[in-house]
């Protein structure tokens, strides 16, 4: 997905690809709140197995890990779905704020 849209936009690949690399330890570490934040939402059960426990029973048999835990999915995902728009938009003004610092006054139109 990554490739594709950095094609689309006319990106530089290389560095789309390192940064998705290097993003990768901080969405493992953010499984776990959007999990949470979608059982809250729903109301559900916590998800009471590691994450070394989970591995185990979804390489042994990861379609009937994927059947058995498919609303853990969906709540993590909606968690996830929840957290987005307010991510994008701190990021938006973030990036905005310093590449507009970085512009001459004239040029900003």
């Amino acid at each position: 997905m990554n490739a594709a849209v950095a094609a689309g936009l006319r990106l530089n690949q290389p560095i789309v690809q390192a940064f998705n690399w290097l993003c990768a330890p901080l969405k493992l570490a953010l499984i776990f709140p959007f999990l949470r934040l979608g059982e809250w939402l729903f109301g559900a059960e916590p998800f009471t197995l590691s994450l070394v426990e989970f591995s185990e029973i979804f390489f042994a048999d990861w379609i009937g890990t994927t059947q058995a835990f498919a609303m853990t999915f969906v709540h993590a995902i909606v968690g996830w779905l929840v957290c987005v728009p307010a991510v994008y938009l701190a990021l938006y003004l973030t990036t905005k704020s310093i590449l507009e610092s970085g512009m001459p006054k004239a040029s900003r139109a």
